[in-house]
């Protein structure tokens, strides 16, 4: 955690380890409340109390095999945790523009997506950590599949990659929609059917989970909200991006909610692997779409006024008379 934590940029309003934190506390509540035997029948119509097997089986089902498989639920933590280090403030498209070494690395992208799995990587794999690796797993093929869900985890947080964007929506289609017309959907086996939609499912809790502040209280939203505005008004005015993001903000928010996140918790809800916690982010979610339609404009123009305030103060505090 200290390791991971030093390789977050601290002087990033938004993307940085408080906000890793804080995706990672969610994980784990959606992880808990989507193993959670809660809302299984403990015991059958007859009366008589089900075996642990039983339920166990049930909820392996429910859960498209998460909660049966440790390594999976420990990537999605660790996925959460390590899915921002090292990011620089800037958005990937505006990192291609700006002629960015990291975007020519990794061939323009998933940027700062793949810049974090690598760092994180290689931080994992230094000899101090042995003991918490042969923790995580215990040969080359769990290694191997720990790695393939953190990787899909963490590029999954890039929503605006439209190539990648495309390949999920596919996977979603040929595992959970039933009449998809593509001639590889007849091809599709019950095991690769299963393992896609395992794959979708670990795919939208990461994103929910870095991107429920949504979904949250509309105070929790407007907190987070204004840090990411406060860290793209700070790129646009050191020169790293071209326009101020007071321009489009209103709408560019309103456009997540009604393209994103609501989608995104409408799937949940459907998947039925939710048990029901999906219904209360999805109407919380309605509810901060509604609030900010009609109320975003002013709030905006208030980040946009407490943001200069602080620039002030800073200039200010630097500032030496004579």
């Amino acid at each position: 955690m200290a390791s991971i934590g030093a390789a977050y940029q601290r002087n990033n309003a938004f993307h940085n380890f408080q906000h890793a934190s804080y995706s990672v506390l969610l994980m784990d509540q959606i992880i808990s409340r989507i193993t959670s035997s809660s809302d299984i029948m403990q015991a059958g119509f007859d009366g008589a109390p089900r075996s642990k097997g039983e339920i166990a089986k049930e909820i392996d089902a429910k859960t498209y095999s998460i909660s049966s498989d440790p390594i999976i639920q420990f990537a999605m933590v660790f996925s959460a945790l390590v899915h921002d280090v090292d990011h620089t403030g800037v958005s990937n498209d505006q990192l291609i523009k700006n002629g960015s070494p990291l975007a020519s690395l990794y061939k323009r992208r998933c940027i700062s997506e793949q810049n974090s799995v690598d760092i994180s990587w290689w931080l994992l794999m230094k000899t101090e950590f042995e003991d918490l690796r042969s923790a995580v797993y215990s040969d080359t093929s769990e290694m191997m599949r720990f790695r393939q869900v953190l990787v899909n985890s963490v590029l999954a947080t890039d929503i605006f990659d439209d190539k990648m964007r495309k390949h999920r929506e596919n996977n979603w289609n040929n595992a959970f929609v039933e009449k998809v017309k593509s001639k590889r959907h007849n091809s599709i086996d019950a095991n690769m059917k299963r393992n896609l939609q395992t794959t979708s499912i670990i795919e939208c809790i990461m994103q929910l989970a870095v991107f429920g502040y949504r979904g949250q209280s509309f105070r929790e939203y407007m907190k987070w909200n204004e840090r990411l505005f406060e860290e793209a008004m700070k790129s646009f005015h050191n020169g790293s991006a071209e326009e101020s993001p007071a321009l489009h903000w209103y709408k560019s928010e309103l456009h997540s909610f009604d393209n994103f996140l609501i989608p995104l918790l409408s799937r949940i809800v459907d998947s039925s692997i939710s048990g029901g916690f999906g219904d209360s982010y999805l109407m919380q979610a309605l509810s901060n779409r509604n609030a900010w339609k009609s109320g975003g404009e002013a709030l905006v123009q208030d980040m946009v006024d407490r943001y200069s305030c602080r620039v002030v103060a800073i200039q200010e505090d630097t500032i030496h008379f004579t």
